[in-house]
C-alpha cells in the first residue's frame, strides 16, 4: 500500500482520500492516513473481519492546522 512509496500517490489513491472527504467528511493526508486507511478498508472485505469491532488509530498530528 505504498502507491509507488514516499510522497508518492496514484489516481485510485487520490479517488479515495476525495471520496473520504465528501462522502464521510474524513480528511486524509496522501502521505500517511490516506494510504493507511486505504489499506485497513481493503482488509476489511476478508469475510474473518465480519462481526468484529475495528479501531483505526491516527496519532499523528493536528492535519493542516497551521
Amino acid at each position: 500500500y505504498h502507491f509507488g512509496g514516499y510522497g508518492k500517490t496514484t489516481p485510485e489513491l487520490l479517488q479515495f482520500i476525495d471520496d473520504c472527504k465528501t462522502k464521510l467528511d474524513l480528511p486524509l493526508d496522501p502521505i500517511y492516513t490516506g494510504k493507511a486507511f486505504f489499506a485497513l478498508k481493503d482488509a476489511l472485505q476478508d469475510e474473518s473481519y465480519s462481526e468484529k469491532t475495528v479501531v483505526f488509530v491516527h496519532t499523528g498530528g493536528l492535519f493542516n492546522a497551521c
